[in-house]
């Protein structure tokens, strides 16, 4: 395994993400931390997450969407995804019956379920 340098900038990108619960994108990282980052840019922002999600120090979720997500908690866990907002959720799984899927979520949210797939 080749080591990788210290980067400033990739440890900023990766307490921003591990002190969130939201799953940004990389664009909300980036114009979150660029008020303080100047010379921070939107590529130097992709390649690191990409980087963190290689070395399996996070998540990088792609739901479908154009746009991907990335999520910094490792636990095991899945994600609900509002058709309305695009909002990406962390759900845990409880209990699983025949006809009945029942789950935690660690805020509530209001929702119905209109499609469960696993991927």
């Amino acid at each position: 395994m080749t080591k990788t340098r210290y980067s400033k900038q990739r440890e900023l990108i990766y307490e921003n993400l591990k002190a969130r619960c939201d799953h940004p994108t990389a664009e909300i990282i980036y114009t979150e931390l660029k008020k303080d980052n100047p010379s921070l840019s939107l590529g130097t922002v992709y390649r690191n997450l990409n980087f963190l999600a290689d070395a399996k120090m996070i998540r990088k979720l792609d739901v479908g969407q154009t746009i991907v997500h990335f999520d910094a908690d490792l636990s095991a866990h899945h994600h609900f995804i509002c058709n309305e907002c695009q909002q990406v959720y962390d759900i845990f799984l409880v209990m699983m019956r025949k006809d009945k899927l029942i789950i935690e979520l660690k805020k509530p949210i209001l929702f119905s379920v209109e499609l469960a797939k696993i991927v």
